[in-house]
């Protein structure tokens, strides 16, 4: 029943939403409108969710209106990596600076592998 009701959403939301819609486009140009239409559904599911966990109405055209909730720190002053406290109280060195490039070159390299159909 859930199915069935994403799916005349979707079909709904493809007519009012132009961000929805040109989403959807780019997929259905790629995989194919089945596909593609399964992808909105899925997408519409975790906006419904946020929808009622944040208790705000649907935005069309993005996601403008999601509030943040903690703003990003400031770069740490000294030359010193950015570390924190384990369990223990061992230092270890915080997750970011050369981990996101390795993470973004090895993107940069699957991105242009697409799945054979």
């Amino acid at each position: 029943m859930v199915r069935f009701i994403l799916g005349q959403w979707v079909r709904h939301v493809l007519q009012k939403d132009p961000a929805m819609k040109a989403w959807y486009q780019r997929i259905k140009k790629r995989r194919g409108s089945k596909i593609a239409r399964v992808a909105v559904m899925r997408r519409l599911a975790t906006v419904i969710w946020h929808m009622v966990k944040d208790h705000q109405p649907y935005q069309f055209g993005g996601l403008g209106g999601r509030p943040k909730t903690a703003t990003p720190s400031a770069e740490p002053t000294s030359g010193e990596p950015e570390t924190k406290k384990t369990a223990r109280g061992a230092s270890v060195p915080k997750p970011g600076g050369q981990e996101k490039t390795k993470r973004a070159a090895n993107r940069a390299s699957v991105q242009g592998f697409r799945r054979p159909r």
